[in-house]
């Protein structure tokens, strides 16, 4: 823009405002409205700020730099004069250097302030109530919208624009089709109130469309941009997709407390958003009688008032199952990605890439079996389970096992340290430890990723390095020295001495979502981490343990619930492909060296025991997990206390000629047109050893097979509706899956034998139908597998 056009719109301006123009008056307070057009939401800081100020140099309301452009309609100002005494349209226009006169309202009529919102809450704590007014300069309603934008926009004494403020108003601009000359003046001015350092940074992240989608996205909720931040951090880590799995999070949790009305959206505050966020009302006691207090009275959301409205947001923030989410979180938790995502991009090559695409574009899967991934349970080499899952399956729990590696063991791999603790010395960063790079690239080459960088750390040894550093320690260098032929012998010998350690067992205790007492402080709960609470966690950071949750009888969130409520926005709630009832990510948490294979199948001892265990931890438990038709992970509780254990699996050399030549058969689809079969037989469970089609899988189904997996009795069809009725979505999944409408529960189950394993999920929770469904003959399992004695 040149300066000839930016004379222009400076003189239409001039006279936009001398048409529009009406004169000053003092307005009292409560006749003052900051509606869509006033560009700031509430700040404590910023009122208290002013407060302060106004102290020490009084409250300067006459000063014309801090009159408030406000708008009034020409029949409220005709209403207005005629109310107020000594009072005209030529004294309001001609104050002759005077007080300007006080202005009456009629009652229940406003002006609409275009600024000024913290000098008027400042000024409510600072003057006495006889004194609760302000100079205000008024304009007509019909002023041209490029006049009061620019009034809006002007500088005031109280504080600049927020970056949050600013990135609304440029999309603002960005959203008018048809833009004015008025408009691309007042849009180049706001992008001058950035330092070049910003200004760079945002045209950065605007030229990012998915991220801007996310962003643009949150605008229905307004409140939320007081936490938004323009940084260099964000875009450098080059960690897109997870800020944009963060930025969706925040924007499904906070439709899913308002109902997904954007109405309700539109309406929420800032207060609202730093009261709520990183609150988890929805499973700690603490935080919910916390938040239920401001709710009750009104500081949250106090812009819907209708009750049952409000009665809905409340169950609504009680059904959470996370820490509350927003801008401010995001921009804290970034601290948290960055040191792991430092370690990830020096496992790929160099690129412009992001750090999920750079680890994409190394991922071959060589020499992992197909529609199988591999799940670590622990650091020891026993420590690895083979999971059930498609080929996109092996890369996303791969890619994310890596990072959980990262997290564990960050402050040895790059030169950063957590937070310090309060009364404690404060960490030191260490330098990368060897055997670390070359553990992590280990990790990586056996999820099934290659590149250089990882074989470089592969060929580098660590023990030996250590072992040589150590030798080149232990005496000074200027007055000794080893024989050169037999150095390199020296450091064999030394790690053969370190092969004699013995791995120690690994405890079998499990972390909780809740802990006694307040729980952690807000402060903790977003960030880089405290140094306690990583290391307390850091032995956790194990898919089987995030996925496997326990809340406990306490109130206060946990440090590892923070870890969870975290990992989960960056990186969602996936669970495999084709995945059963029983989890097979929850079914394999850490079993301890005294735990057998036997043990491991009797869900409900092992339940028991975790329920006796105190000091916010437990044994570990193989619980099985459910996804009713969402993408929520939900432990599953026993549902026969006298189910038989499961034993080892065992190969199934060939499929029976019928089902009938078995004592029980069950079926896990993998893809439409095929299915793993798992057969009873001769005391154990037995895998078949390959997909079966459907066809073939036709042939070995008869009635008999059928009504010995759905056990005859004259009440079920009765009593699997009722269940049907509370689990309406298992029911559509089965439906679904079937590829008809069928009208209850034994067509489906007549219909597709394969999906019969979902009984467990319909009857679920209403365990009074369990007598009525099955014959005492018959239990429910682990809830994948109905076995017939």
């Amino acid at each position: 823009m040149n300066q000839n056009q930016v004379e222009n719109v400076e003189q239409q301006l001039y006279q936009d405002r001398g048409i529009s123009f009406r004169g000053t008056a003092r307005i009292r307070f409560a006749h003052l409205r900051f509606g869509n057009l006033c560009p700031r939401e509430p700040n404590k800081k910023i009122t208290a700020h002013l407060k302060e100020r106004f102290s020490g140099e009084g409250c300067l309301r006459l000063e014309p730099k801090n009159h408030i452009p406000a708008i009034i309609s020409q029949g409220t100002l005709d209403a207005s004069i005629g109310a107020s005494q000594n009072v005209s349209q030529d004294v309001l226009l001609e104050n002759n250097g005077k007080q300007p006169p006080e202005l009456r309202l009629p009652e229940n009529c406003t002006v609409e302030c275009l600024q000024g919102l913290h000098r008027v809450a400042a000024g409510k704590e600072f003057l006495p109530r006889r004194d609760w007014w302000w100079t205000i300069d008024l304009y007509l309603e019909d002023a041209s919208k490029d006049l009061k934008t620019s009034l809006s926009e002007e500088y005031s004494n109280s504080i600049n624009f927020s970056d949050g403020e600013i990135f609304l108003k440029l999309r603002q601009y960005n959203d008018d089709a048809n833009k004015q000359i008025g408009t691309i003046f007042a849009e180049k001015r706001m992008w001058g109130r950035l330092s070049r350092d910003k200004r760079k940074d945002l045209k950065q992240l605007l030229n990012h469309k998915v991220i801007l989608a996310g962003l643009d996205a949150l605008r229905t909720l307004p409140g939320l941009f007081a936490g938004f931040r323009i940084e260099h951090r964000f875009m450098a880590m080059k960690c897109h997709e997870e800020a944009s799995n963060y930025l969706l999070h925040i924007l499904q949790v906070w439709t899913n407390i308002l109902g997904g009305k954007k109405s309700h959206m539109r309406r929420v505050d800032r207060q609202t958003v730093e009261l709520l966020q990183l609150r988890a009302p929805g499973y700690s006691s603490h935080d919910a009688s916390v938040v239920s207090k401001s709710f009750q009275k009104g500081t949250i959301f106090p812009a819907i008032r209708n009750q049952d409205t409000r009665k809905a947001i409340w169950k609504n923030l009680q059904s959470l199952p996370c820490l509350i989410p927003s801008l401010y979180s995001f921009f804290e938790d970034l601290k948290y990605l960055q040191p792991p995502a430092k370690v990830l991009r020096q496992l790929a090559a160099p690129s412009k890439y992001s750090t999920r695409e750079a680890m994409w574009r190394i991922f071959t899967a060589h020499g992992m079996p197909e529609n199988q991934w591999l799940l670590q349970t622990g650091e020891g080499e026993a420590d690895y389970r083979w999971v059930p899952g498609s080929s996109s399956d092996q890369f996303e729990f791969g890619y994310q096992q890596v990072w959980l590696y990262a997290w564990r063991h960050w402050t040895e791999l790059v030169p950063e340290c957590p937070r310090k603790e309060e009364g404690e010395a404060t960490p030191i960063p260490q330098r990368p430890d060897p055997r670390r790079w070359h553990e992590i690239a280990r990790l990586a080459a056996r999820l099934g990723f290659e590149s250089d960088e990882i074989d470089r750390f592969l060929s580098l040894d660590p023990d030996r390095e250590i072992a040589r550093e150590a030798l080149l320690k232990a005496r000074n260098p200027e007055h000794f020295g080893y024989d050169d032929s037999d150095f390199e012998n020296y450091v064999t010998e030394v790690c053969r001495i370190f092969n004699l350690a013995k791995e120690l067992p690994a405890d079998n205790l499990k972390p909780y979502l809740l802990i006694p007492g307040c729980g952690e402080s807000l402060a903790r709960r977003c960030g880089r981490v405290f140094d306690n609470a990583y290391k307390t966690d850091q032995k956790h950071l194990f898919l089987p343990y995030l996925h496997d949750l326990q809340h406990g009888e306490a109130s206060g969130v946990s440090s590892f619930a923070i870890r969870v409520s975290v990992y989960f926005a960056f990186f969602g709630r996936r669970l495999p492909a084709g995945n059963a009832h029983e989890g097979p990510i929850a079914g394999h948490a850490r079993i301890s060296s005294g735990h057998t294979d036997e043990n491991r199948g009797n869900r409900s001892s092992q339940v028991q025991k975790s329920q006796s265990t105190t000091q916010g931890q437990q044994e570990t438990v193989d619980a099985s997990i459910t996804t009713p038709g969402t993408s929520e992970i939900q432990v599953m509780p026993p549902i026969n206390e006298d189910a038989p254990a499961i034993p080892t699996s065992g190969e199934l050399q060939t499929l029976p000629t019928v089902v009938s030549d078995t004592d029980m058969i069950d079926y896990i689809p993998t893809d439409p047109s095929k299915m793993i079969i798992k057969v009873w037989q001769d005391g154990q469970m037995k895998d078949y050893r390959e997909p079966v089609s459907m066809l073939q899988l036709s042939t070995i189904l008869t009635d008999d097979s059928l009504e010995r997996r759905v056990p005859q009795n004259p009440d079920f069809g009765d009593a699997i509706q009722t269940a049907i009725n509370q689990f309406p979505g298992a029911v559509s999944r089965v439906q679904s899956a079937a590829g008809k409408a069928a009208t209850s529960i034994p067509d489906i189950i007549k219909g597709i034998p394969g999906q019969a394993k979902d009984i467990p999920d319909l009857i679920n929770g209403v365990p009074e139908l369990i007598e009525e469904l099955f014959p005492k003959n018959c239990s429910l399992g682990t809830g994948q597998f109905l076995i017939c004695h």
